[in-house]
């Protein structure tokens, strides 16, 4: 919505932007009812705001020299914590992403909050933001 304001030649708005989530008229339904994964792209419910099916992209990068993975989320909401429980290891690739482990926890107190954990092992061959 931005990009596309900008390119009207708009540079600045004085006073306030008022964004109405209210033009769909969805029921407030549970994501996960049909399968049972709520966090799920596909299981999104439709939002006049949406945006990129609140979705966020996990780039993983060895750092050898830390033996570690470090994690980066983008974009990364304040609803989102991250707890990275990455192995790095020095085999080859293979098939990394069934050596890989994200569950998505919902905080107790707030729904709208959750954590990713990731667990299993990265190597330390996916080098220069490729994966082998």
């Amino acid at each position: 919505m931005i990009h596309r304001l900008r390119q009207t030649g708009l540079h600045e708005i004085k006073g306030n932007l008022v964004l109405d989530h209210s033009h769909y008229a969805i029921p407030n339904d549970d994501p996960g009812e049909f399968d049972g994964q709520p966090y799920r792209t596909y299981n999104i419910l439709p939002e006049a705001l949406l945006v990129n099916y609140r979705t966020s992209t996990i780039h993983l990068f060895p750092q050898p020299e830390k033996n570690a993975v470090r994690v980066v989320v983008d974009p990364l909401p304040e609803s989102l914590q991250v707890q990275n429980n990455l192995k790095l290891t020095q085999g080859a690739c293979g098939d990394w992403r069934n050596l890989l482990t994200i569950d998505a926890i919902a905080d107790k107190k707030d729904k709208n909050n959750f954590t990713v954990v990731l667990s299993g092992s990265f190597s330390s061959s996916a080098v220069n933001n490729r994966i082998c």
